[in-house]
């Protein structure tokens, strides 16, 4: 006599099936796109980068389609707009920036090697002082899908107070909060970003999973941290990604407990 688990037989024969069947995974690309927010004096940023921002004394546009990294097409892609309320200045000094070290979610996230940035992180940043906030607002995107953002902002030497910045998603029907794992999230549609020394921390803030609604938008903005004195940077760079349709998972398969049976020699 002979046994057999039933799980391990039935499990055996879904995954062969699911080898032989395509299947549309929620995790699946449909295109990534990135932004370059600070951009007067940049020339490290890849070229199917856009440059769309909105801070005191920038003369560029502020809104615009953003491109697949991949094609650099702006067919069906959507538009980003910055707006503030305020002024959003600019840090002192053109060198205040800085890359993130290899190894950081800033580094995975925003460089293709140590000497080739996507999006190029090692100049100014934009100042949001006081009540001053800057926002990025997502519109046109596809009520059928889910994207993910992901953003930062990077200065290259620390400061007491760390100049941290809340970040707030907004206008959206639902996401999940996926920033780094060491820094603060007061709460799902927040997350504290500390931009002192943020070259070596290599932080961001993030969401997945994000549902825009039927108007097909959603803002992210940036503001001083309450407490953190007066002096925060706006997201200096961003990604956003779209990640196939809504409610499509993969499978889960579970056959339930495992059961024997005995078999004929």
């Amino acid at each position: 006599m002979r046994s057999r688990k039933w799980k391990e037989l039935i499990c055996l024969s879904v995954l062969l099936l699911l080898a032989m069947t395509p299947v549309a995974s929620r995790a699946d690309v449909l295109w990534t796109a990135y932004n370059d927010c600070h951009t007067d004096i940049l020339g490290g940023t890849d070229a199917y980068v856009t440059c769309y921002t909105l801070y005191n004394g920038w003369g560029g546009p502020n809104s615009g389609f953003l491109k697949d990294i991949v094609t650099g097409s702006e067919a069906g892609m959507p538009t980003v707009t910055f707006s503030s309320v305020g002024t959003v200045g600019t840090s002192s000094g053109d060198t205040a920036g800085g890359a993130p070290v290899s190894g950081t979610d800033a580094y995975n996230y925003f460089s293709n090697s140590p000497t080739d940035p996507i999006v190029d992180f090692d100049a100014d940043l934009m100042n949001v002082q006081g009540s001053v906030t800057q926002t990025i607002t997502f519109t046109g995107l596809n009520p059928a899908y889910s994207y993910k953002f992901i953003g930062t902002a990077i200065r290259d030497d620390t400061h007491t107070p760390a100049r941290i910045t809340l970040v707030t998603i907004s206008g959206h029907d639902s996401a999940t909060e996926n920033s780094s794992s060491s820094i603060t999230t007061p709460t799902l549609a927040t997350a504290l970003l500390p931009a002192g020394g943020n070259h070596i921390n290599g932080y961001v803030v993030g969401w997945t999973d994000i549902a825009s609604g039927s108007d097909g938008s959603f803002a992210i903005t940036s503001e001083v941290a309450p407490g953190d004195a007066t002096q925060a940077y706006s997201v200096g760079g961003f990604m956003l990604e779209a990640t196939g349709a809504l409610g499509n998972q993969p499978p889960n398969v579970n056959a339930g407990v495992d059961q024997q049976i005995t078999l004929p020699i």
